[in-house]
């Protein structure tokens, strides 16, 4: 359902959301769980992670799969839920979320395919990089142990017209299926920049340039003690 929409903006890939775990899963959230962050007051965030979004939602190809020309409801819901609600972080941060695309602590953990008959293997049609367990969300007609594709021209309309196809053991998919190699194969060719010196999170960029670990995004992970928690970034592709 969401391949249509993603190809009428990227010939190879679009963003999903910074996924995050709910903290306290079967409760709702209560007005009062923000009274202690004055910064985070849902109207006020709300706004200010629209402005930033409608800055960089083209670049990073986090489109709107019901009407992906536009900006940013959609967009901003991903922020509210993924990002306020869930670990009360501020859009800023978030923001630098969606846009870290250095290679550390981020291994394939989630992963979405359907089974194609006519070439015996399972063809990926999502997929997620962070810490924690690998988790497969698959469509009922995946075949266990047949291997992975990413199509590519080989595929025809199936496949992403401007990469030859990649197989992947189904059984050693973390191994096989590196961020290194969705970054490089996959959204740097849409998007040079990504690859280019510099191109991580704000945090990466700092230690580079010798302003340590302090920043206040570590400051703010530490308050709430939430630093840990899986985390995955998550990557549709329009391949069907």
């Amino acid at each position: 359902m969401f391949g249509r929409p993603c190809r009428a903006h990227s010939q190879y890939y679009c963003l999903d959301a910074y996924l995050t775990p709910h903290p306290h899963p079967g409760r709702r959230f209560e007005r009062g769980d923000f009274t202690n962050r004055e910064l985070l007051e849902p109207a006020a965030t709300k706004a200010w992670f629209q402005v930033l979004i409608l800055k960089n939602w083209r670049r990073i190809n986090m489109i709107d799969p019901r009407n992906p020309k536009n900006c940013c409801g959609h967009q901003v819901d991903k922020y509210i839920i993924n990002g306020l609600l869930h670990k009360q972080i501020a859009p800023d941060e978030y923001m630098d979320k969606l846009m870290d695309y250095s290679e550390h602590n981020k291994t394939l953990n989630f992963i979405s395919a359907t089974y194609l008959p006519s070439v015996c293997q399972n063809v990926i049609l999502e997929v997620g990089f962070g810490t924690g367990n690998l988790r497969r969300a698959h469509h009922g007609s995946v075949v266990e142990g047949a291997p992975y594709v990413m199509a590519g021209r080989e595929l025809g309309d199936v496949g992403i017209r401007q990469i030859d196809s990649k197989i992947f053991d189904y059984h050693n998919i973390t191994n096989e299926l590196t961020f290194h190699w969705f970054k490089h194969d996959i959204m740097c060719r849409d998007h040079p920049w990504i690859c280019k010196d510099g191109a991580g999170s704000s945090s990466e960029k700092g230690k580079k340039s010798g302003k340590g670990s302090g920043s206040k995004k570590s400051r703010r992970k530490n308050k709430s003690g939430k630093g840990k928690e899986p985390e995955l970034r998550r990557r549709r592709l329009w391949s069907l």
